[in-house]
């Protein structure tokens, strides 16, 4: 119903959505600065310990609304064969934006979702609108040796430019060992750095950080 209603208005991409019915009331939503790309997503309660999310996007494109149910990898791989009821969604902590040199806007999505009671799985994608579609953006530059989610787990994923869904520089796996140590990406606007969390091979969360920083086109890593 709240999907149709978002298909039906596409003003509501604007709405502040103040007051949400109690049926609504686990929706998350998040907007991009300039207010065209918004996210809302929920747990649709069939995962267990492993939230499968719905995930709805808007965006928009030469004055039009947009609306795309289904996590980014489905959306960007436009691979058929992941059934939207059967795709995992994604859990958004909020959508970063920043322009090149040239202007173009590009947003970073920071993902996450629990993998079971005692991980999460994070992420980031780097997007932008290219005729009226989401496509992936290149935004990261020598990218440092990482444990991706193909070590992992048997999952395939899709390829899709430099950015791999959940490997996409930042994809890891948070074990929750009682220490005190954030597992957050952070971005400094003043120095232009971003600081994404380190794991090991066993999949604890270390006190380390891959640094990057945006020389208005790419991030560039510097330094762990």
């Amino acid at each position: 119903e709240f999907i149709d209603f978002l298909h039906k208005e596409p003003a509501t991409i604007d709405y502040k959505f103040d007051k949400l019915s109690r049926k609504l009331e686990d929706v998350e939503m998040h907007s991009s600065e300039d207010g065209n790309f918004r996210s809302y997503h929920w747990n649709n309660l069939t995962g267990g310990t492993c939230y499968f999310y719905t995930t709805v996007y808007q965006y928009r494109s030469n004055n039009k609304v947009h609306t795309i149910v289904g996590s980014m990898e489905r959306i960007l791989s436009h691979d058929t064969s992941i059934d939207e009821f059967a795709d995992e969604g994604d859990g958004i902590s909020k959508i970063h934006q920043f322009y090149n040199t040239k202007g173009k806007i590009v947003y970073i999505i920071e993902t996450n979702r629990p993998g079971g009671s005692n991980f999460l799985v994070y992420g980031l994608q780097a997007v932008t609108i290219e005729n009226d579609s989401i496509v992936p953006y290149p935004l990261f530059r020598n990218k440092p040796n990482r444990i991706s989610w193909q070590e992992i787990t048997d999952v395939n994923l899709h390829e899709s430019s430099e950015n791999i869904y959940f490997d996409n520089v930042s994809g890891y796996m948070n074990a929750h060992d009682g220490k005190s140590i954030t597992w957050e990406t952070q971005y400094d606007t003043e120095t232009k750095t971003l600081r994404i969390p380190v794991i090991n091979r066993e999949l604890a969360r270390i006190d380390k950080n891959d640094c990057y920083i945006f020389d208005g086109d790419y991030f560039w890593y510097i330094s762990r």
